[in-house]
Formats: C-alpha cells, sequence, structure tokens
C-alpha cells in the first residue's frame, strides 16, 4: 500500500442494515466495529437501515439516493479507510461518480453472492474492480462469486467473528424436558430466505406429528413475514411456532433452544450459526450453507441436511430424540466457534488488508 497508516485511523463502515435490523450482517458490522474501536479507530456507521445513534448515521432507503447520500457523507468524514458491506449501493457510495475511491483503501465485503440479471453483471465487475480488495465470508461463496464475476484483483477469505461477550458467557447445562425447542434467525425480505424458512417449517409441522411438544421459534422480520405467517395457518402450526420479530439481543433465546436451524438458499456462512455455536446449541444447515472442510467434521457441532422438507425434518427428529447426543454437539461447536473464529482474531485479518500496522489493542 503507498498510504501511511495513520495513528488513529478514521474508518467507514458502510452497511444495509444496522441495529436494530436482525440479521447476520448487523452482527456482522457491529462485532467488526466494536473491534475496531478497541484497537483505537474512530469508527463511523452509514446504514441504509437502522436508528442512528453514536457513531451511526442513518441514509435514504432509496438505492440511488443512499449512494448520494454516501458519497456526500463519506467526504465529510475524509476516512482513512472505507469497508462497504454487502450489496452494490454501498460499494458505489464508496466510489465517486466516475468510480474514484473515495479513501486511500476502499474494502468491499460480499455476504451472499448476488443474483443479477446477466445486462447487470458489467456495471457490477465495473464497481468491484474500483475497489482495493473483495474478502468473502466463505470459501464456498468464494468459488461461486468467481464462476459469476471472475477473480477480482486482490481477494481474501475472512469469516466472521464471534461476539466476546458470547465467548465469555457461562452455558448452563439444558435439561432433558419433554419439549424440542427449535429457533432460527434470518431476515424476511428475500426470497432464498423466506424459502428456507418455508421449508424449515414444513419439517417442524412433521415433526409436531411424532414429538407433540415441538416448538419453532423465528426471530427476525421483513416484508415477507405475512406470507410466512399464512404458511403456519396452512400447516396447522398454531401457536407451535412462534414470529418473536426484530429481537435487539436474540441470545436468550438461542441459549434456551435445543437445536438452531438456518435453511437457507442465500448464504453461505451466516453468522448467527456462530452465536448459536457459541451458546452451545447444536446446529441445522442444508446444502450451500457451511461448505467449508472445518465444518464438515463429525465433530463440529453442525449436522448438514438436504434442502428439502424431509431432509430437514430427518436431521430434526434425530436431534429429538436423542438429548445427550445434542447436548455433547453443542459442546463441540462451541469449542470450534471459539477456537477458529473470534473478532480479535478476524479483525487482525481486516487491520491488515485495510493495510495498518500492528499495534496495540485497545482491550
Amino acid at each position: 500500500m503507498d498510504h501511511q497508516s495513520p495513528s488513529r485511523p478514521n474508518i467507514v463502515l458502510i452497511t444495509p442494515y444496522y441495529q436494530p435490523v436482525v440479521g447476520g450482517l448487523t452482527t456482522f458490522v457491529t462485532g467488526l466495529g466494536k473491534e475496531l474501536v478497541r484497537r483505537g479507530a474512530a469508527v463511523t456507521v452509514p446504514t441504509r437501515e437502522g436508528v442512528e445513534g453514536p457513531g451511526v448515521r442513518r441514509g435514504p432507503s432509496n438505492a440511488l439516493a443512499f449512494v448520494h447520500w454516501c458519497r456526500t457523507t463519506v467526504r465529510e468524514i475524509a476516512p482513512d479507510i472505507i469497508h462497504c458491506h454487502g450489496h452494490w449501493y454501498c460499494l458505489a457510495g464508496a466510489l465517486s461518480k466516475l468510480g474514484n475511491p473515495l479513501a486511500p483503501r476502499v474494502v468491499f465485503t460480499v455476504h451472499t453472492v448476488p443474483d443479477l440479471l446477466p445486462v447487470l453483471r458489467m456495471p457490477f465487475r465495473w464497481l468491484l474492480h474500483r475497489a482495493h480488495v473483495i474478502t468473502f465470508v466463505s470459501e464456498h461463496s468464494q468459488r461461486e462469486f468467481v464462476d459469476r464475476f471472475g477473480l477480482p484483483n486482490e481477494w481474501a477469505v475472512v469469516p466472521p467473528g464471534v461476539s466476546d461477550l458470547l465467548a465469555k458467557a457461562t452455558v448452563a447445562p439444558r435439561g432433558d424436558s419433554k419439549g424440542f425447542r427449535i429457533c432460527a434467525v434470518s431476515l424476511m425480505s428475500y426470497a432464498g430466505k423466506v424459502q428456507g424458512i418455508r421449508v424449515l417449517m414444513e419439517a417442524t409441522a412433521r415433526l409436531a406429528r411424532i414429538v407433540p411438544e415441538t416448538s419453532l421459534t423465528l426471530v427476525g422480520d421483513g416484508e415477507l413475514r405475512p406470507d410466512l405467517e399464512v404458511t403456519g395457518q396452512k400447516l396447522d402450526l398454531g401457536d407451535r411456532v412462534r414470529f418473536a420479530g426484530s429481537v435487539p439481543d436474540p441470545v436468550p433465546i438461542l441459549a434456551s433452544s435445543d437445536a438452531f436451524c438456518h435453511i437457507s438458499f442465500r448464504d453461505s456462512f451466516p453468522q448467527a450459526v456462530l452465536e448459536a455455536m457459541s451458546l452451545s446449541v447444536p446446529v441445522i444447515v442444508n446444502e450451500g450453507v457451511l461448505e467449508d472442510p472445518i465444518f464438515r467434521s463429525l465433530d463440529s457441532g453442525v449436522l448438514h441436511c438436504p434442502s428439502d422438507p424431509d431432509g430437514v425434518f430427518q436431521a430434526l427428529r434425530k436431534l429429538a430424540a436423542d438429548p445427550v447426543g445434542r447436548r455433547r454437539m453443542g459442546a463441540q461447536g462451541r469449542e470450534l466457534a471459539l477456537r477458529e473464529f473470534s473478532w480479535l482474531r478476524q479483525a487482525d485479518r481486516f487491520w491488515a488488508l485495510y493495510g495498518l500496522t500492528p499495534g496495540p489493542k485497545n482491550r
């Protein structure tokens, strides 16, 4: 890199979602931002959705208006680094109209591989090649991205991290109650996510016929939530399914669950999975999610299943019938999450990608 590393770097994290919007992207930016601040950085978060507060600025909801607002906001802040997340309009907000970076270093993190029409892929590639580095949350998403858009000039795989609060939490052992409590955390705004929730709801309805005390709690919100509520009625789930909405702190719900399920046709490395693992909750995911070899190990605390209702049902039934196995899986998952994933470790990698020299970590 050709810019000097400042003693107190000024970093902007542009994101489509921030607190209290529930989702992996919000958790990712929150966790990274807190770690960067502890390292002495000045961090500002411009967001399209969320609540303004110290260090957080909310822009327009319209994508093009958000791009214009970001450019103005970024010029006002004059950051050393801009780290954009998720969507094209966040990256566009870090560039001038001519595509010039508005900071000495622009990083773009791909959280889910965009499903763009062929006519839009060329403009997206144009944006990508104006960032200094592209990062991916998993090896699987990196490979899928390269298949669609080609290889960026500079790239790295940097998974999300586990909150230090979760890492320090004391997890109480779960009892062998008759109930089987399932939890899922997801935005309800995209077809790929909602389709996965429907599959999970169908599998839950089947399990409830043989495990009557089965329940499902869905954390998250979005414009497609009413459709899911109708699905619950059609499946006759009744009060077996609870729509918790956007919960500022979903940890208590996760911690009281017997299984965490992330069935998605959009995500490859959902942040919420790490949160569940760090709380000793066994995890079920479908094909295409957590495909990296570390999660394929039998002692990872993660159970992979086919992406159809029957495949999810079979995985749920296996865990419901084995309380001892669930506790073992949960303990193994927590050990893996805390050993391999932490914001302390992942922020080290981003700090280097930002071109910042190592310094004392203000912890």
